[in-house]
């Protein structure tokens, strides 16, 4: 077993038996001698300083008081012994004496210096103790802490690209073209921001001319008053993004803001700029009231307002030649996400040249680009002006490091389908990956990839 840190304290004796042993230790010697050296019981005629010795080891052993006080016994001792014989009176051993009285100080002193640096090196070692002991504690509740944060976070498992997948599912089963298509799902959009954000009571008002005085659909009691003037609405309203329940985000010009049970304002904004609804947050778990789960619900909120436009609909992914201006809105609407939401977002040219028919056909090459497309991920096929063809790949929510390892995918795949090799296959498939920053309009940045790729009338 272990030794703990306590067995390696120092702990000194009692007094009463420091000088005890003192007393009888000093006597020791002389009784010694009285018994087999009567002649000499304190050994000054021998070689070797016996008398010193317990000065020097209580000196060493308990400090400077109990060698001072063996050295003063010794010396007593010595003047007992002078005045028994008095012969010896002119050969009283003065520096032996002294001798005896020196050694048991500086042992002493030795000693005391010793014992005062362990108490204080003892001092800190409790101190250190003290404060590790209070850091287990503190990492303990910690620990705690964040383990029961895990577990409610646990039953939370939708991710952005999760409940964009699935908005896209519930969108692609309405009709998208349906004028009334919001009012008509309002219910269901709110049910939906409710299950992936985790509301437990919000409102949504429909925005026309102006904000309708009553609620297309509800969550929760549903019993809060809403002023379409209040503060948090109309700041919303001005500047297009999600309000949260912060003093930074109120305009100051408004004064004190009066709660009303408002949390949060935000907006169904479409890629245009438009708002087509409002969802006023009224309720919601304290744990789920942060920045991270409100861009989300920012941005579903504008994905709703976006995927109900019948040229940006999710359910569609793949558009051809004749279609471009329905995947230059989707550039568009992803271009708004990353500019507001700062969402990563890779657009892929990818160019096949003309000379891959010989292997296969070039239609095969754009059905393999097409086949690796994910759930949000949209392609158009553009003409180059030598015969080939021009694939561009819009794929949200995926870093450059993503779009790298897709190349890498396309570029496996291309090989094994027309037994090419890595130097032929980079004559025969050019790969152009652009990251939307937000700076650059949708068709800016399809300009620049269609022209790198030499499309036709690009």
């Amino acid at each position: 077993m272990a030794a703990r840190l306590d067995e390696f304290h120092y702990r000194p004796p009692s007094p009463v038996a420091a000088w005890v042993e003192t007393v009888v230790g000093t006597l020791i010697v002389p009784a010694i001698g009285l018994l087999f050296h009567r002649s000499d019981f304190l050994f000054l005629q021998s070689q070797f300083s016996w008398l010193v010795f317990a000065p020097l080891l209580f000196g060493v052993r308990y400090g400077f008081a109990f060698g001072f006080t063996s050295g003063l016994m010794t010396v007593l001792l010595m003047l007992i012994e002078h005045a028994w014989t008095p012969a010896a009176a002119a050969t009283f051993p003065y520096q032996y004496a002294l001798c005896a009285l020196l050694v048991g100080m500086i042992g002493g002193q030795f000693a005391d210096v010793w014992l005062r640096r362990l108490a204080r090196m003892q001092l800190f070692n409790d101190h250190v103790g003290e404060e590790l002991t209070t850091f287990a504690s503190s990492y303990q509740m910690l620990k705690l802490s964040h383990g029961r944060l895990e577990e409610r976070l646990a039953d939370d498992a939708y991710s952005l690209r999760g409940a964009f997948e699935a908005l896209k599912w519930r969108i692609a089963s309405g009709r998208v073209d349906d004028p009334e298509f919001l009012h008509h799902h309002a219910q269901a959009f709110l049910d939906f921001l409710a299950t992936h954000c985790r509301l437990q009571g919000a409102l949504l008002y429909e925005i026309h001319d102006d904000m309708a005085d009553l609620p297309s659909a509800t969550l929760g009691d549903g019993h809060v008053t809403v002023r379409p003037d209040h503060p948090m609405i109309r700041d919303c309203l001005a500047s297009g993004k999600v309000v949260a329940l912060r003093a930074e985000n109120i305009s100051q010009v408004e004064g004190r803001v009066q709660q009303d049970g408002l949390l949060a304002v935000v907006p169904l904004i479409d890629v245009h700029g438009a708002i087509h609804a409002v969802v006023v947050v009224t309720d919601m778990p304290f744990i789920a009231f942060n920045d991270q789960n409100l861009d989300m619900l920012g941005v579903l909120a504008a994905g709703m307002a976006n995927f109900a436009h019948p040229r940006t609909q999710p359910s569609k992914a793949r558009f051809g030649e004749g279609d471009q201006e329905g995947f230059h809105d989707r550039v568009a609407l992803w271009s708004t996400y990353v500019a507001r939401y700062h969402i990563d977002t890779m657009l892929v040219g990818i160019q096949l040249a003309a000379a891959i028919s010989r292997k296969g056909d070039v239609q095969a090459a754009d059905q393999l680009v097409m086949g690796e497309l994910r759930s949000l991920d949209a392609a158009c096929v553009y003409r180059t002006s030598k015969g080939g063809v021009c694939v561009l790949v819009l794929m949200p929510m995926t870093s450059e490091y993503g779009a790298h390892k897709y190349v890498k995918r396309i570029q496996a795949l291309m090989i094994r389908r027309f037994d090419l090799g890595f130097p032929a296959i980079d004559q025969q498939a050019k790969f152009l990956p652009l990251a939307l920053d937000g700076s650059m309009e949708a068709a800016e940045a399809i300009e620049r990839l269609c022209r790198e790729c030499d499309v036709a009338d690009a």
